[in-house]
């Protein structure tokens, strides 16, 4: 693979990113600014923003990708991201460049597309 686009919860207090660990934001902002041609997209909540919701972690769209940024792969759900070493190997994933096979434990589904 020559890039990544992983798409991630920008929304304020959401219940689902404040359930992974503090500093997990940071570390995947910097793992994919060390990711060659990798881009961080903040969206809307991933999994339906509700204060009334219980969340194990945060989740982010893992979508491979060539160096024009077309699409190379189906997206990956990964996460929750609940526990520091959860993110940490992601964020280990993403900065190897994503190669396949994921790490099985942190997919949680593959999207068609």
């Amino acid at each position: 693979m020559s890039g990544v686009t992983v798409v991630a919860c920008g929304v304020h207090g959401c219940p689902h990113a404040s359930a992974s660990p503090d500093g997990s934001d940071d570390e995947l902002r910097a793992a994919i600014r060390e990711t060659p041609h990798g881009v961080l997209v903040r969206s809307g909540c991933l999994q339906g923003c509700s204060t009334e919701t219980s969340s194990a972690g945060a989740t982010v769209l893992v979508q491979p990708c060539d160096v024009h940024r077309r699409p190379s792969g189906p997206t990956l759900v990964v996460g929750p991201l609940h526990e520091q070493a959860d993110v940490a190997e992601c964020c280990a994933w993403l900065r190897a460049g994503a190669p396949a096979p994921a790490p099985a434990h942190l997919v949680a589904g593959v999207l068609a597309g």
